[in-house]
């Protein structure tokens, strides 16, 4: 999920034209690489990267987060974070790529049940899945179930 930043200057701009990969009309800077560049030796370029890294974080993908809030509601542990930063030359806009990643592989066995994806392909992989560790699928569905989540065994048979 994509959410462009409104507060981005041109030292950050030009900062992720440096330290960003070029791809087609746009530079992509990951989140690990800005990370690197706030302990930079040189302050100039820490500076902007502490910046930088800050806007990104003062400004999280709203739809992203409801569906975070959704999730957890649910009882579902999962983290939000921005994996990269992108710089779009022809419209001149700044935006970030926002993934929301389960807390473990319960969590996301407990998603899959309560939750399968309408695609086909992902659906049966999960099924594939599910029925490849019986057992954790089975301790799993019985902790949403004590948990008041009553989720249908669409995997099984």
């Amino acid at each position: 999920m994509y959410d462009v930043l409104p507060v981005v200057g041109q030292e950050e701009i030009d900062f992720i034209k440096r330290f960003g990969k070029p791809e087609a009309e746009s530079w992509r800077l990951a989140m690990g690489k800005l990370g690197k560049q706030k302990r930079s030796m040189s302050s100039e370029v820490a500076q902007i990267a502490e910046r930088l890294h800050d806007i990104v974080f003062q400004n999280p993908n709203r739809l992203i987060m409801s569906e975070k809030h959704i999730v957890e509601n649910l009882g579902i542990k999962v983290r939000c974070v921005p994996a990269s930063v992108f710089y779009h030359g022809k419209t001149g806009r700044v935006s970030v790529a926002w993934v929301i990643h389960t807390a473990s592989a319960d969590e996301a066995m407990k998603l899959a049940m309560i939750a399968p994806p309408n695609d086909a392909k992902k659906r049966g992989i999960l099924k594939d899945w599910l029925r490849s560790i019986p057992e954790d699928a089975k301790r799993v569905q019985a902790e949403l179930v004590r948990s008041g989540v009553e989720a249908e065994k669409w995997w099984i048979g």
